[in-house]
C-alpha cells in the first residue's frame, strides 16, 4: 500500500526509453504470461492433430495436416511476439512478423515460410488439393520447429525493470472456502521503477517515481516496433543473472499490485 496519491504524467515512448537505460538491472523477475490467459491453443495440440490427419490419409486429411501445421507453427511465433510486448504487431504481415523474430533470433523462419506458410497459402487461393508429400513436409517442419524454439516460446514476458515492492502473500481454507490475501508496499525512498501491465486491454506502461510520488504513464501500443524491442532487451537484462528471485503475476495479482499501488 501507499499513503501518497501519484502525480500522473503522459509521456512518449522515447521518454519512457530514456527512464529504462537509467534504471538499474536488479535480479529480481517479475513475469506475466498473456497467452494463458487468452485461451489460445498450444501449438503442440495443433501439430499432433496435424500429425493424426496425416496417419488417416486422403484428401480431406491432408489438406487439414496442411492447416494445422501452419496453425502450429503460426501460434509459436505468435506467442513469442506476445512474450516479447510485441502483441500490438499481431495482426501484421507474415512479412513484418518475421523482422522482429529475426531481431528475437527465432531460427527456421525461412524454411517455414518455403515449407508451411506459402503452400498453404498457396492451395486456399488457387482450390488446388493438397497432397500427401506437402502435408508430411509441413508437418517435419512443424515438428523441428517447435522443440527449437520451446525454451524462448516458453519464456514468459517480464514485467518490470528495478523492481523495488515489497510484497508478502498467504493463503488458507475457512468454512470450506479458500481465501487468499496479498500485501504490496512501495516506500517513497525507493529508486524508480517501470512496470508493464501486459494483461490489461489497453497495456500500460508505467515509470514510478516514488520519491518524487509522481508516474510517467505510456500506452504500450504508442511504440514503435523498434523502440518496443529496445524496452523488451533493457528489461530481459535481468535474466544475465544466475542468482535471483522470481515471482510470476496472474491477472488478478497485477490487478491488486495496481489497486494496492494506486496505479
Amino acid at each position: 500500500m501507499i499513503d501518497w496519491v501519484w502525480t500522473r504524467k503522459p509521456v512518449e515512448p522515447e521518454d519512457v526509453l530514456d527512464a529504462a537505460r537509467n534504471i538499474a538491472v536488479n535480479t529480481t523477475r517479475i513475469t506475466i504470461d498473456p497467452t494463458r490467459h487468452w485461451d489460445w491453443v498450444e501449438p503442440q495440440r495443433y501439430l499432433e492433430w496435424a500429425l493424426a490427419a496425416v496417419s488417416r490419409g486422403g484428401e480431406g486429411a491432408w489438406d487439414c495436416a496442411l492447416g494445422w501445421a501452419k496453425r502450429a507453427v503460426c501460434r509459436r511465433m505468435d506467442g513469442i511476439l506476445v512474450q516479447n510486448h510485441l502483441a500490438g504487431f499481431l495482426g501484421e504481415s507474415y512479412k513484418k512478423k518475421v523482422q522482429y523474430l529475426r531481431g528475437l533470433k527465432v531460427p527456421g523462419l525461412d524454411l517455414l515460410r518455403d515449407i508451411v506458410i506459402d503452400p498453404r497459402n498457396a492451395m486456399e487461393h488457387s482450390y488446388t488439393a493438397a497432397t500427401e508429400e506437402g502435408a508430411r513436409q509441413a508437418c517435419d517442419v512443424a515438428e523441428l520447429f517447435l522443440p527449437a524454439t520451446e525454451t524462448v516460446g516458453n519464456s514468459p514476458a517480464i514485467a518490470a525493470l528495478g523492481w523495488n515492492v515489497s510484497y508478502s502473500g498467504r493463503g488458507w481454507t475457512e468454512g470450506g472456502i479458500e481465501h487468499e490475501q496479498h500485501d504490496f508496499t512501495l516506500r517513497r525512498e525507493q529508486d524508480p521503477m517501470l512496470l508493464i501491465d501486459g494483461y490489461s486491454p489497453h497495456a500500460e506502461v508505467f515509470v514510478i517515481y516514488p520519491r518524487e510520488q509522481s508516474i510517467s504513464v505510456c500506452p504500450r501500443n504508442s511504440f514503435d516496433s523498434a523502440q518496443i524491442m529496445e524496452l523488451n532487451a533493457r528489461l530481459r537484462q535481468c535474466l544475465n543473472s544466475t542468482s535471483f528471485s522470481a515471482w510470476h503475476f496472474v491477472p488478478n495479482l497485477m490487478k491488486i499490485l495496481r489497486d494496492q499501488l494506486r496505479l
